[in-house]
């Protein structure tokens, strides 16, 4: 098991060195200071944790009238019958959301706007409004 020596001490030096304050900025003597350093994200990995939020959002809404995705929800566009009015609109609004998502990273590019984090990007999606549900009052 790895140790730090705080395990050899007794119950009354681990008090003394608990209520032990520390000026800031400035370690006790002896003591080795490391500065974590956490880099920038890259471009790519912007857009990827974006594009994340982006179709977990859309995977939620869907599930509102639940579709277990985006993609089922949005699949049932192509297909006549008593949901695809649904699929019709869910596939308006991920593209609407998508193109949203576009003009945002346009402009967070050209320095007109800061990055947008995850919460700040799906705040600015549009509303998703559902066509009445073809399933019968009560079914679920």
């Amino acid at each position: 098991m790895y140790t730090n020596g705080v395990d050899k001490l007794n119950h009354q030096q681990l008090q003394d060195f608990l209520n032990t304050s520390f000026p800031v900025g400035k370690p006790p003597e002896g003591w080795a200071v490391f500065e974590q350093v956490v880099p920038e994200p890259t471009e790519q990995e912007i857009l990827d944790a974006l594009t994340q939020a982006l179709n977990m959002h859309l995977d939620s809404v869907a599930s509102q009238r639940r579709y277990d995705s985006r993609f089922t929800c949005a699949l049932r566009a192509g297909f006549p019958g008593p949901f695809q009015a649904e699929g019709l609109a869910f596939a308006a609004f991920m593209d609407e959301c998508n193109m949203v998502g576009y003009a945002m990273m346009k402009r967070a590019k050209a320095g007109e706007i800061p990055v947008p984090s995850g919460a700040e990007l799906i705040a600015a999606m549009p509303a998703m409004a559902w066509p009445p549900s073809p399933i019968p009052e009560g079914a679920v």
